[in-house]
């Protein structure tokens, strides 16, 4: 993922506070009183890069009384001297009995559209998504979340509770239409000083997995927050400071975004060239929830957060068998979704256009990755990933490249998905955020389009697949990590 949406959604899941509470209820809170708008800058480096604007009223649902919380989110992303602009909208409504309704988040970022929109009934939720006017829907069970998720925390800091004192809240991610979950945890109360007035605050730390991202929170005794900061990387913190309305709602930005340092490491010892077929290496600061192994790539832990890990490469088979795949399940790695929308007609043209009458998996792999890499220009865009707007746009980073990749292989009848991770370059000489992928013929391999590499390099740390939830942790894990180089094709490392 590209550095700017890492940003975007460290910023979102600072001012969004989702979850139910396991906190008892108080008789004297009324969700009437907990109303209205609450305005806040977004800050880094001490410098205002944005703003955000949370409401929540009282409104009908279906011809029923409900609750609609509201977030709007204004940001300007200075990155090698550009500015990049991104406005947010999301809100859910609730039943005044509880229940979720719907739920809807839209993103723009630089012109492009990306949005989703859940819509409860019964049991089940229908989210309709739409990229790049690109339109898709599917059915999936309804949230968890009910109404007491929008005070959780809220209550807590009401309960005037001990340190130590907890809540668990349970979140909803529509774009992975997958659950999660935030911890709430009491610190003790501190003072600040605010418009020139000592303030005492509660301190609240939040953690929320499974992207393990964790938070601080300040709250009035009234329980309105004040303050939310997160860590960007090592040494960089972003911040959400509540604010007037005349104070907040502008955008005087001269925040300028490098990029993120912290997701680079480079290895001690001497890294082999691509042609290396075996490659080891002795990791430090990956939590066992963040390995693992495959055919490609295997971890032995030797300590705590110490790994050995052995790295192979793979070659392409020589007789694989004719399309369409035949693996049990591979049917799920040929669906068109909402980033690979292999079902688009101009996505089966082009595949029809690449690979015309192939069916030898091989061969459809390499004219499609080919073609990519040399049809697409590399080039940093921010937005998101997805087939149809690479191939209108003709340029993007590893994640475009990723996306158009697997969505003509998909329409070609080539099981693909995509892969995040680590992968090695020499004119960085260390180890990047790497976007690639992996197809099905005969087995799971890797192939790099961003490269040119129809049967990837094995210089390269698999962190996850492809979901947002899972990109967005995976990203957390290199500012975490050191790299030794044990050995190269078994020979010991210089």
């Amino acid at each position: 993922m590209p550095m700017k949406m890492h940003v975007l959604v460290i910023v979102l899941m600072m001012v969004s506070s989702t979850g139910l509470c396991d906190e008892p209820k108080r008789d004297d809170f009324s969700i009437d009183d907990h109303l209205g708008p609450s305005w806040y800058g977004a800050y880094v480096y001490g410098k205002r890069y944005g703003y955000a604007l949370t409401t929540g009223e009282k409104t009908t649902y279906d011809g029923k009384p409900a609750y609609k919380y509201s977030m709007e989110l204004v940001m300007v992303l200075t990155v090698e001297g550009k500015d990049h602009r991104a406005q947010v909208k999301l809100y859910q409504t609730f039943y005044a009995s509880g229940s979720m309704a719907e739920k809807c988040t839209t993103i723009v970022m630089d012109g492009e559209r990306q949005s989703y929109h859940g819509v409860v009934t019964g049991d089940m939720m229908t989210i309709k998504s739409s990229i790049e006017g690109v339109d898709h829907t599917r059915t999936v069970p309804a949230p968890s979340m009910t109404l007491e998720d929008q005070f959780a925390v809220r209550r807590l800091v009401l309960s005037n509770p001990q340190s130590g004192t907890s809540v668990t809240e349970e979140g909803y991610d529509l774009e992975d239409a997958a659950e999660s979950s935030t911890v709430y945890t009491m610190k003790g109360r501190k003072t600040l000083l605010l418009d020139g007035k000592e303030t005492s605050v509660f301190e609240v730390e939040a953690v929320t997995t499974p992207r393990g991202t964790q938070s601080t929170k300040l709250f009035d005794e009234e329980g309105s927050m004040l303050r939310s900061t997160m860590p960007f990387d090592k040494m960089t913190q972003t911040e959400l400071r509540r604010e007037t309305e005349e104070t907040a709602d502008t955008l005087n930005i001269d925040t300028v975004f490098v990029s993120k340092a912290s997701m680079l490491v480079r290895p001690k010892g001497e890294m082999p060239p691509y042609t290396a077929q075996r490659l080891r290496l002795r990791i430090t600061g990956m939590e066992d929830r963040d390995v693992l192994s495959d055919n490609h790539q295997h971890f032995e832990k030797v300590a705590d957060k110490t790994w050995l890990v052995t790295l192979k490469g793979d070659a392409l088979p020589a007789d694989p068998a004719t399309l369409p795949a035949k693996e049990p399940g591979s049917d799920e790695f040929l669906k068109s979704t909402e980033r690979y929308q292999s079902d688009h007609p101009e996505i089966v043209a082009k595949a029809k256009q690449i690979v015309g009458g192939e069916r030898n998996p091989v061969r459809v792999n390499k004219a499609i990755c080919m073609w990519v890499f040399d049809n697409l220009k590399k080039e940093r865009i921010p937005g998101f990933p997805n087939a149809v707007g690479t191939l209108r746009k003709g340029s993007g980073d590893c994640g475009r490249h990723t996306a158009l990749f697997v969505a003509l292989c998909r329409a070609a009848g080539l099981p693909a998905r995509g892969i995040t991770g680590l992968a090695y370059h020499p004119k960085i000489a260390g180890f990047g955020a790497h976007a690639w992928a992996e197809v099905f013929v005969g087995r799971w391999v890797p192939v790099d389009p961003t490269f040119g590499e129809p049967i990837a390099n094995s210089a390269r740390i698999k962190l996850c697949g492809d979901g947002a939830l899972e990109m967005q942790r995976a990203l957390d894990i290199p500012e975490k990590m050191t790299i030794e180089v044990v050995t190269v094709d078994g020979e010991r490392a210089q």
